[in-house]
């Protein structure tokens, strides 16, 4: 916690520091930008300044967080070579999530920062990056679920083929698709994911801490709802250090972060045999 309110402290600083400096320097004037950015989002932009939006630049460190903290767990299963489930056994994934969480802080801070087409283009690809993450991990279950293989060991094989295609799918969303056809290919991903999930908890039921689930679920409505407030200007002040979009970085960070409990909350059968008649929801996941 000290940590995160160190790191949060010093953010805001150094944005405070930047906007008053080059309130108006022009900075990003000779950057392309979409046409009326400026009026796209509920806070008001200071189109001269180096942080033309401060609120929702700011908003974006929770993704640091998230990916700090996750980074510090994939060290640790690194070097203690835990294998209680899929996670724990095949760090990667963690180092895996950890990355994308501090490329999609990188990539939203620097859209919000200048609002250009090149930083809309980069946030887009984070957010990309993020959609893939559960898709391959549910993949992964599935996969290891149809060949009765158990998920609390090294499976170095599947990992590296599913990061490989799920990097080319990257890629081509990043770099190919149009705009429209991206938006559809991410919807349909959601979809999947949603039904490889449902298969795996039929198929292997009691093995995750559904509260985490539900958690997650519940951040995420939060975050899209407040990201619909701030598109249609509902609840809209433009001056307020409130901000709806700010709100969808934040609640979106907190969803992550609880997926992460969810997929890491699984527990190997030898877990759930000694403890099971202890109550569900009091074990210890690292």
């Amino acid at each position: 916690l000290m940590v995160a309110l160190a790191v949060s402290g010093a953010y805001a600083a150094f944005i405070n520091i930047c906007g008053s400096i080059y309130a108006d320097s022009g900075f990003w004037n000779d950057k392309a930008s979409y046409d009326d950015i400026e009026f796209y989002f509920c806070e008001l932009t200071n189109m001269n300044g180096l942080i033309r939006q401060p609120v929702n630049t700011f908003t974006n460190v929770i993704y640091l967080l998230v990916g700090m903290y996750v980074l510090g767990i994939a060290f640790r299963d690194y070097n203690e070579k835990k294998r209680y489930n899929l996670i724990s056994a095949n760090p990667w994934y963690s180092f895996t999530y950890g990355i994308i969480q501090v490329f999609l802080f990188t990539a939203s801070s620097y859209f919000h920062s200048g609002l250009t087409v090149f930083g809309r283009d980069l946030d887009y690809s984070g957010v990309f990056s993020l959609s893939l993450y559960p898709l391959m991990y549910f993949t992964h279950r599935v996969v290891l679920l149809a060949r009765g293989l158990p998920s609390n060991m090294k499976h170095p094989h599947e990992a590296r083929f599913l990061t490989l295609s799920f990097t080319i799918a990257y890629i081509y969303l990043t770099f190919f698709s149009p705009p429209v056809i991206g938006r559809y290919i991410v919807f349909g991903m959601i979809v999947t994911m949603f039904i490889f999930a449902i298969i795996v908890e039929k198929r292997d039921p009691g093995r995750t801490n559904k509260l985490y689930m539900w958690l997650t679920i519940v951040a995420i409505s939060l975050a899209v709802m407040f990201f619909v407030f701030d598109t249609q200007k509902i609840l809209c002040d433009p001056n307020s250090f409130i901000q709806p979009h700010g709100l969808w970085h934040l609640f979106s960070g907190v969803a992550t972060f609880y997926f992460y409990f969810y997929i890491r909350s699984e527990k190997n059968y030898t877990t759930i045999l000694a403890n099971k008649n202890k109550s569900y929801h009091h074990y210890d996941m690292y």
